[in-house]
Parts: C-alpha cells; structure tokens; sequence
C-alpha cells in the first residue's frame, strides 16, 4: 500500500548519512514522483481510500499526514548533510526535495545548452568571416549592411540565452557534484571568452562598415563639390579672355580675388579628396576602380591648368601694377 510504502521510504531516508549517498537519495525523489499520481488520486477520490485496507477517513488522513512528513524529510535533507563539508553542503542542497525541478537545471543538461550556444557562436563567426563582408569593404554596401543586421540579429537572440544560462547558474550549481563543478566553471569561461570575442569581432566589423560608408559618402561629397567648383572657375577664367584668346586685364582684375581664395580654400577638400580616392580605389573592384581612377586623373588635370593660371594672371597684374607705378613716377 502507499501508507506502507511511505513508512519505508522514511527509513530508507533516515539511513542517507553519507555524501556519496546522493545517487541513492535521487533514486527516492524519482520514486515520490511516480507515486504522486496515486497519493492525488486518494486525495480527489476520498471514497476509494479503502483500498489501501483502513476505513476512509482514518486511512486518508494517515496517508495524507505521512505523505506530508515524507517531503519535509526530503526538504530537510540538506540540513542533516550540511556537517560533512562546505562543498557537499553545495552539493546536496540539489537532493532538496523541489516538485517540478526542472530539467534545464540538471548540470548534464545545462552543460549541454553551454555547448549549443558555443556552437551557435561558432555559426556567427563564420557569417562574419563570409565572402560578402571581406571581400572588398567598399562593394556591395547593401549586402554588407544585410549580413550585419543578420549578425546582429543572431547576437541578439544568443545573448538572451546567455543571460537566462547564467541566471540559471547558481541553482545549477548547488545539484552538481565536485567534477560538474568544475566541467560548469571551465564551460562557463570558455562560453564567456566566446562571447567577448564574437562581440569584438562585430564590433570591429561594423566599425569598419560604418566608417567605410562614411568615407563613400565624403568622397562622393567632395568630389561632386570640386567638380563643381572646376566648372564655375573655368567660366571665370574663361571670361577674362578677349575672343582672341588674349587676357582681359580688367576683367582679370575683377575676378583674381576670387579665383584664389577659391583655390586656397579648395587645396584641403582637394588633398583629402585624392587620399580617399586612392584608398578606395584600391579596395574597389575593377570597374568601379577604372572609374574612379579615371575621375581623379581627369579632375588632377584640371586643378594642376587651374592653379597655374590663377598663379600666372596674378602675376601678369602685379606686373601691370607695377609697370603702372613706374608710369605715374
């Protein structure tokens, strides 16, 4: 009967002194679980008590009374226990009779989603080391940025995971004997070092993305703002020539102050301009790179014609202006 089987499970339990009696002690939490079912049973069905050889209510309530003992002996297992050392004071407060324990707290459990997660890790490292986001940092900036949100997206999902393993720790922790402790601790850095390093290489990753979409943009800037100043300057130079080609002095004059000021402020947009350009054509793919490559020689050419003829007309005036000097002497 369960009353019976109650009374021997208590003396079994009383003779649990050792530390390497918790094998024996999860064997008889195993079996309160299996018997649960019928000591609910007796509960819900007071009228069927009887079969357990004792009149209703007095049987019910001795079961139910025993029932009752029986799991706070459980409970109070890790307090009979506790003098044997700290470490197994650790280890046995797992024998803690808990209903519905869960098995994502089993340390073998738990070291195993350890591992799934080092393995998705493992799946992040190679979509960051893909060919769509090493192959060149300034192509395909779509496909790049795709690839990283879908990194991001994978982080985020396996640092909820992480933080539910390491809330999960110390309950862990208590049900594991001194090898698991250990095994727990080593998986546990190695999970944390892991994680460190995928997030740097991210990081780093999307440092470089970031920075290199910057760049694109600043160049293509400052590229369309020389190119549009190279326009407007050659109509000034333009206009202060006769139809002959010879220079118009006063029109010259009218314009030189200009001319200059515009070259000197250029000269740094200029300088960065064909830095950046030959960083990024190095890195671009061969199309883009004749492109490119073409732009900037053309544009090299124009402000190398520019400079020398602002630098000639300025000359050409201060001799006027002398010539002028020396005339009215």
């Amino acid at each position: 009967s369960l009353l019976k089987w109650l009374n021997e499970t208590e003396h079994r339990l009383s003779g649990l002194q050792d530390v390497e009696d918790d094998h024996k002690l999860q064997e008889l939490l195993q079996e309160l679980e299996e018997h649960r079912e019928e000591f609910d049973a007796l509960q819900q069905k007071r009228s069927n008590v009887c079969q357990y050889g004792a009149t209703e209510e007095g049987e019910q309530s001795r079961v139910g009374q025993r029932w009752q003992e029986i799991e706070s002996q459980f409970a109070s297992y890790q307090q009979i226990q506790s003098h044997s050392s700290a470490l197994a004071a650790q280890r046995k407060a797992a024998s803690v009779y808990r209903p519905g324990f869960w098995p994502s707290l089993f340390p073998s459990n738990y070291i195993v989603e350890i591992n799934k997660v080092l393995l998705a890790m493992a799946d992040v490292e190679l979509s960051l080391n893909a060919p769509e986001l090493n192959s060149g940092i300034y192509e395909e900036f779509p496909v790049q940025e795709d690839s990283l949100k879908n990194v991001k997206d994978m982080l985020d999902k396996l640092g909820e995971q992480i933080a539910a393993i390491h809330e999960r720790h110390p309950d862990v922790i208590l049900g594991a004997s001194g090898p698991e402790v250990i095994q727990i601790e080593d998986a546990l850095s190695q999970l944390n070092a892991e994680w460190d390093r995928i997030n740097r290489m991210y990081n780093d990753r999307k440092s470089c993305f970031d920075k290199a979409v910057e760049e694109w943009k600043q160049f293509h800037f400052d590229l369309l703002d020389v190119t549009q100043w190279v326009i407007e300057v050659q109509q000034l130079l333009d206009d202060g020539r006769a139809q002959d080609g010879a220079l118009n002095l006063e029109k010259v004059q009218m314009h030189q102050q200009e001319l200059e000021e515009g070259v000197r402020s250029h000269q740094s947009i200029f300088t960065a301009l064909n830095r950046t350009g030959e960083r990024i054509i190095q890195e671009s793919p061969t199309t883009d790179e004749s492109f490119l490559q073409e732009k900037l020689t053309d544009l090299n050419k124009h402000w190398e014609a520019i400079s020398a003829e602002v630098s000639n007309r300025q000359k050409r005036l201060k001799g006027q202006s002398q010539q002028l000097g020396e005339y009215r002497k």
